[in-house]
């Protein structure tokens, strides 16, 4: 390991690899860290083309932000050196087998 650890560490899960901290960054848990990191209600607006409102509604309704906006963000984010976890986002959970869909539904019809 080089003596000056903090420009230059090696991440846990990439199998030793050295790589520079600015790029992995700080993760950010949640919604709020996120918006405060990139400036607030009215920048990350600006950032995705989108009234305050809209951003505003997302915290209230969701409190994650549209998965289309993930890369910019991330992209955002690494410049001030952190990143977003990705359940900051509403992606949506792959389908599950027809069976166990199929099965339910008709468990739900025997009531």
């Amino acid at each position: 390991m080089p003596p000056n650890r903090s420009r230059n560490q090696i991440a846990p899960g990439l199998h030793g690899r050295r790589i520079d901290r600015k790029i992995v960054g700080e993760l950010l848990l949640s919604f709020d860290e996120v918006v405060k990191t990139l400036g607030g209600v009215s920048k990350v607006a600006r950032l995705v083309n989108q009234p305050a409102s809209a951003v505003s509604n997302w915290r209230r309704v969701r409190g994650k932000f549209p998965p289309k906006y993930y890369m910019l963000f991330q992209h955002e984010l690494q410049e001030a050196g952190y990143r977003a976890s990705a359940a900051c986002f509403s992606f949506v959970a792959p389908p599950t087998s027809r069976r166990s869909v199929r099965k339910k539904k008709v468990d739900q019809g025997n009531r």
